[in-house]
């Protein structure tokens, strides 16, 4: 899957002095721009950003490669490499499985890994039934509240930057910067499992109670669910765009607020168009990969 994975790791170094890496302090990272003229976004090296982020090799070991003005786009990077590692583990066997598992962690490196566990939170929120069994006696609104006190107590304390400062000391100040966001790691377990919490106590809730939710809210939330991995995908790109294209006074109410109208319309256009008829795309995407599995059985 990842073509330009070659490519990209044989350059690593020439990257990573250039302005592919976002990496920083404990403070949200910045890319480093280009100069020549006033940018919120890096317009450098146009057909290795985009061949990147079309493989998804963005974050191949100690490269970070900004897709553009996409910040959010990392974490797409490190996902799509869970999936397959996910695959291995479930659809293999015996050697392969072993042998598969060692290319894909060798190919995906040490970021992608340390926030792997958070993912596989997800996973076992999902397909585990003894936690949804502990929270339905009872738990649930105890777990809920006290996974909300415990999100607020780590950003009230700084665990963050804390834990990111305990690393830094333990591995040095090169290797940490080279991390990134994965330098994190730490307390994103911590973050993990009290949003994993949360998640599970609000479901043991409105399984025990039907009448949590209305009806009309629960015919809201869903419609809107259908639109949350567009606007994931494409806020930051939508409202630097719109922001653009107004050419009002940021700091005005009115500004701000066309600005959030328009990216929020041009999300429902293009979910109804993309995510909204994912079902269209199944087909042919099943069919495709029947014939590569086909070729590869």
């Amino acid at each position: 899957m990842p073509s330009s994975a070659t490519i990209l790791l044989s350059a690593c170094q020439r990257l990573q002095t250039d302005s592919f890496q976002l990496a920083g302090d404990d403070d949200p990272p910045t890319a480093s721009y280009t100069t020549s003229r006033d940018t919120i976004a890096p317009v450098d090296w146009v057909a290795i950003r985009m061949l990147a982020s079309l493989s998804f090799t963005n974050e191949l070991w100690t490269v970070s490669i900004l897709s553009f003005s996409n910040t959010p786009y990392w974490s797409l990077c490190y996902e799509v490499w869970y999936y397959i590692i996910f695959a291995v583990v479930v659809y293999t066997t015996g050697v392969r499985r072993l042998l598969l598992l060692f290319t894909c962690t060798m190919i995906a490196g040490i970021k992608i890994l340390l926030l792997a566990p958070v993912w596989w939170m997800g996973v076992l929120l999902h397909r585990s039934g003894r936690m949804a069994r502990l929270l339905a006696y009872g738990g649930g609104w105890p777990a809920a509240i006290a996974s909300i006190l415990g999100i607020f107590a780590m950003h009230e304390f700084g665990v963050q930057a804390a834990l990111s400062n305990v690393l830094r000391n333990a591995i040095g100040e090169h290797l940490h910067t080279q991390l990134f966001l994965s330098k994190f790691f730490m307390s994103d377990m911590i973050l993990g499992l009290l949003v994993m919490t949360h998640f599970g106590a609000v479901r043991a809730i409105c399984n025990s109670r039907v009448d949590v939710v209305p009806m009309a809210f629960d015919r809201a939330i869903r419609a809107m669910a259908g639109y949350t991995f567009t606007l994931y995908l494409l806020h930051q790109p939508l409202f630097l765009f719109w922001g653009a294209m107004i050419r009002g006074n940021p700091q005005g109410t009115l500004f701000y607020g066309t600005t959030i109208f328009l990216l929020v319309a041009s999300v429902i256009l293009i979910g109804e168009l993309t995510e909204k008829r994912r079902e269209l795309f199944r087909g042919p995407a099943e069919r495709l990969f029947s014939r590569v599995r086909l070729v590869f059985a």
